[in-house]
């Protein structure tokens, strides 16, 4: 299991806890993609518009992307999230028994990388991981996050890519032999699209199955974007990537450079809907609350906060879950995304410290039931 997906992984399972000018009209297709389609109730695949002032679903508001990027961290737009998951209930609704659609088409080249990253992720925890990003010259498409594999099972190579306001890094990492595979490159930016043409040009085409850009605050959304769209020209099917704004210099955190060995996967295979854990988790609240309430005839003063990660196997069954106490047990997800909740911005952690109570919390956690995974085993944070 790759610890990427297990960021995403364990990100929806925050949700039950924690918590742009466009018209309403058909974004175009492009060579491979098909138009958004609508039902009864409503298009099922969402055309998401964020500019500098206000992110839209449709046409219609749904959050203030001025408060957003001032925010100065990466939001869940809880109007986004809500209107978004309706859409796919409704769509099950009309077709029982079929998958509902996982597409978001994205407009987010006016935006900061604030705004546009809170609304792509929102959009993505709400279902809709196959992400089109509108460009000046069409439309570019991924897997966000890495969901999950390519079609054949492995990633043979991956790019990293640091993105600075001048400067681009390029670290390769592949099954190939050593001796085929690049060594880092520091580049202007400029340079990116004719460095990756060459070494494609001699690896083979398509090259890249899956991409990770970490990129700085001072980078704007629309060279992301553009950055994305150089490396999807050399990517197939099955293509994924994940995003990462980083407050620092990205150029100062340099990946793994691997070559001759197994590319380690940044996903986690399994997957369950964030709507099937809350609904189960919910339902073993009684036990939950009956813990604390023990704890609270021994010591009335008791409160706090119990944050938990489990682990769900292949057979639905939890196979580990434990205390979430220092911040540092954060750093596998997204910075800032759902990561700090209140007023007063507090860190999400365990402020409870009663051993007898978490210990009766965490069986009661252990003792859940969910359907199996789809593809593997799912870490969680519920």
């Amino acid at each position: 299991m790759s610890s990427a997906m297990k960021r995403l992984a364990q990100l929806m399972a925050l949700v039950p806890l924690l918590f742009g000018c466009g018209g309403p009209g058909e974004p175009p297709g492009h060579a491979g993609t098909r138009a958004p389609t609508t039902t009864t109730t409503g298009r099922a695949t969402p055309f998401i518009v964020v500019d500098n002032a206000r992110v839209t679903l449709d046409g219609v508001k749904v959050a203030d992307a001025r408060s957003v990027e001032g925010g100065g961290r990466l939001t869940r737009l809880d109007e986004l999230f809500s209107q978004l998951k309706e859409r796919r209930e409704a769509w099950k609704r009309e077709h029982p028994g079929a998958s509902p659609p996982a597409e978001q088409w994205l407009d987010a080249r006016a935006a900061g990388s604030v705004s546009a990253m809170s609304a792509l992720m929102t959009a993505a925890f709400a279902g809709y991981r196959n992400v089109h990003f509108k460009t000046d010259s069409g439309w570019v498409e991924g897997q966000y996050d890495l969901p999950g594999p390519p079609s054949d099972g492995k990633i043979h190579a991956r790019v990293a890519v640091q993105l600075g306001a001048d400067e681009v890094g390029l670290v390769w990492q592949s099954d190939r032999p050593c001796d085929g595979v690049p060594e880092n490159q520091r580049l202007p930016r400029p340079r990116m699209g004719d460095s990756l043409d060459g070494t494609c040009a001699k690896l083979g085409e398509p090259c890249i199955d899956a991409t990770r850009i970490a990129f700085g605050s001072r980078v704007p959304f629309a060279d992301v974007v553009a950055t994305l769209g150089a490396i999807r020209r050399h990517a197939g099917a099955g293509f994924t990537f994940v995003l990462t704004r980083m407050d620092e210099d990205p150029m100062t955190k340099v990946p793994e450079r691997v070559c001759g060995r197994p590319i380690p996967r940044s996903v986690v295979n399994g997957r369950l809907p964030p709507e099937e854990i809350q609904k189960i988790v919910r339902a073993g609240f009684p036990r939950l609350r009956a813990c604390y309430e023990q704890g609270l005839a021994r010591d009335p003063k008791l409160a706090g906060k119990v944050i938990v990660k489990m682990v769900i196997n292949r057979e639905g069954r939890v196979e580990n879950a434990s205390l979430v106490e220092s911040p540092e047990q954060n750093v596998e997800l997204p910075p800032g995304f759902g990561l700090r909740g209140g007023t007063k911005n507090e860190p999400q952690v365990t402020t409870l410290h009663n051993n007898q109570v978490t210990s009766c919390m965490l069986d009661g956690f252990r003792g859940l039931a969910f359907p199996k995974p789809e593809g593997g085993i799912v870490r969680r944070r519920p």
